[in-house]
């Protein structure tokens, strides 16, 4: 599954992943100059296969190119961006690294993302909702 094609469906506010008849979706929201990263559902029968990872991944990216601040609200994304925050860091010299609002349970991670050089926006208090299928 490595020649997934990742659509940004705007009208939709969703990432998607066409999958054998099914589609993989990861929800945002953005208001301002935040994208909130909602949730990722990906068909039971391609879990597994790295599809929610590459459809965060997408998520990011765009954010990063966009100059976007990142809100995770689902609990895969919020880990995906932990253990990934390379992508938080800008491409360019010229460009700014993605400004990041932890939720209040991952706040502890800091540490991992400020030895990256990146800055995060104030600890956010609000509660994270459950994933649709994590």
């Amino acid at each position: 599954m490595t020649d997934l094609k990742i659509h940004n469906n705007a009208l939709a506010s969703r990432f998607e992943v066409s999958l054998n008849g099914g589609l993989a979706v990861l929800d945002y929201r953005i208001e301002g100059d935040t994208a909130f990263l909602l949730y990722v559902e990906v068909p039971v029968a391609e879990q597994g296969h790295g599809i929610a990872g590459k459809l965060s991944r997408g998520a990011l990216e765009f954010a990063r190119d966009n100059g976007l601040k990142v809100v995770p609200r689902c609990p895969f994304i919020a880990t995906y961006v932990r253990r990934n925050p390379e992508l938080l860091l800008p491409r360019a010299a010229n460009h700014q690294a993605v400004p990041l609002c932890l939720p209040s349970e991952l706040w502890p991670a800091r540490r991992r993302v400020q030895k990256l050089g990146l800055s995060l926006t104030a600890q956010c208090v609000v509660p994270v909702p459950k994933c649709v299928n994590p």
